[in-house]
């Protein structure tokens, strides 16, 4: 299963996506793919921010219609506590990472699902003792899964 990121939703929405990424999204069956509810909540977020007018009325549209077509897994009791352990260990380090990064990434881990991001907030999540089974794609990038 694939969980798309804020910023893998958002690349499927524009006019021109990127090549890499796009190749890849026709490669994969819609139904290997999911969001999670915190990446809802970002692109709701993002498209409240927009000046009201057509390019939001569409955009809002456009983004409810694909999200209504995909799972949306859900935190629940077990990744919000996988998700405070990952912060707790990226502060340990000397790095912090916000909340919505840090559930994104445990919805993941507990689907056993790889994440695909272009975003390096979650590059080195794998690195962090009780989380090497997280798993990344870049498709933009061309990078493999990254373990």
């Amino acid at each position: 299963m694939f969980v798309l990121d804020t910023c893998a939703v958002s690349e499927i929405a524009k006019p021109d996506p990127d090549p890499g990424f796009w190749s890849w999204f026709e490669g994969v069956e819609q139904k290997e793919t999911c969001v999670t509810a915190t990446t809802v909540a970002e692109l709701f977020y993002g498209l409240a921010k927009m000046p009201k007018g057509k390019r939001r009325d569409h955009l809002t549209l456009a983004v409810a219609s694909y999200l209504n077509s995909l799972p949306v897994l859900d935190m629940t009791r077990e990744t919000g506590e996988l998700a405070g352990r990952l912060l707790a260990a990226q502060e340990s380090t000397g790095r912090r990472m916000q909340f919505a990064f840090a559930s994104i990434a445990a919805v993941a881990i507990h689907n056993d699902a790889v994440l695909v991001t272009r975003d390096a907030h979650f590059d080195e999540i794998a690195d962090q003792d009780g989380f090497e089974g997280f798993r990344l794609l870049d498709p933009w990038s061309g990078t493999a899964i990254k373990a």
